[in-house]
């Protein structure tokens, strides 16, 4: 998408600059990748003299990788990562998401992403392993519970929920009295 600057050119017979009087003819198409000519013409009694300039039109922009959820993701002890998902844009090629290559390695994931002109970025996920988040504990019927004077309490029940280990409601420990 760059505009084509013009480095110059001169047409001289002896001492006689005739620059003024080359014809410039530019087939150059700056929205595609590919080799182009600028046609240099001169004609000087009834003789013509040409000269053709290439011109590459190359992609030197990287695509980029954009990764969905957290980075770093956290993940909890011998549990395996679940892919957030990812995306690769490049400017000329569009979306290469398909072609994007992961690699899984021990504490991270690697993300390569090549265009067809050869330009390459990479992006890593970190993979933390932690257990971050205390164990959670509901009670049944809420945390206030009425009962009569003189009658007897009965556990109404509750239940424990870990974001790593699951349901580990076997573990809590119960005490204190009730005193009716």
């Amino acid at each position: 998408n760059e505009t084509y600057q013009e480095p110059g050119y001169s047409a001289k017979k002896g001492f006689q600059d005739l620059t003024k009087d080359v014809k410039v003819e530019n087939y150059i198409d700056n929205k595609k990748i590919g080799t182009y000519q600028v046609v240099y013409e001169l004609n000087i009694h009834g003789k013509r003299y040409r000269k053709v300039r290439k011109v590459t039109v190359v992609d030197q922009t990287k695509p980029v990788i954009t990764l969905k959820g957290s980075n770093p993701a956290i993940v909890c002890p011998g549990k395996e990562y679940q892919e957030e998902g990812y995306t690769g844009l490049d400017n000329y090629d569009g979306d290469l998401t398909k072609q994007i290559k992961v690699q899984n390695e021990k504490n991270f994931i690697l993300y390569t992403l090549k265009d067809q002109s050869g330009n390459v970025s990479e992006i890593k996920r970190e993979i933390q392993y932690q257990d971050k988040d205390a164990p959670v504990i509901h009670l049944t019927g809420g945390n206030a519970y009425f009962i009569y004077l003189g009658e007897s309490y009965k556990e109404p029940g509750y239940q424990a929920i870990d974001s790593c280990d699951g349901d580990i409601t076997k573990n809590v420990k119960v005490s204190g009295n009730v005193n009716s």
